[in-house]
């Protein structure tokens, strides 16, 4: 599921599984984007049996150091997201790419 893309605005994103340290970039996702998250609802987020679900972050690295501009989950053998939130001002087109690689990966695990 690693793998990065250039977007139309020159940012370069890279989509791996999500994982529990990231925690604090997806803290700093919703507030961005003016959502509430407390520790038990990221640790939700961030924490997954594999074989049963999803969960993708997209990162940028800022300053040395990486964000969150995205982050998505999707349950096995579904047909879509239940779970997508983006940042699209920092990052344009960055939900489309979020969705399409949770609907690849669910595809994937259909057969």
């Amino acid at each position: 599921m690693l793998r990065s893309t250039t977007l139309s605005n020159g940012l370069r994103v890279r989509l791996r599984l999500s994982r529990p340290s990231d925690r604090d970039c997806l803290r700093d996702l919703f507030a961005r984007l003016g959502l509430d998250a407390d520790d038990f609802a990221l640790g939700r987020l961030t924490r997954f049996d594999p074989r049963e679900r999803t969960a993708v972050c997209a990162t940028v690295f800022v300053g040395g150091a990486e964000a969150a501009v995205g982050y998505g989950a999707i349950d096995r053998f579904s047909d879509g997201p239940d779970m997508l939130v983006a940042d699209e001002v920092t990052a344009p087109g960055v939900t489309q790419l979020v969705a399409g690689a949770l609907r690849a990966h669910a595809a994937r695990n259909v057969a």
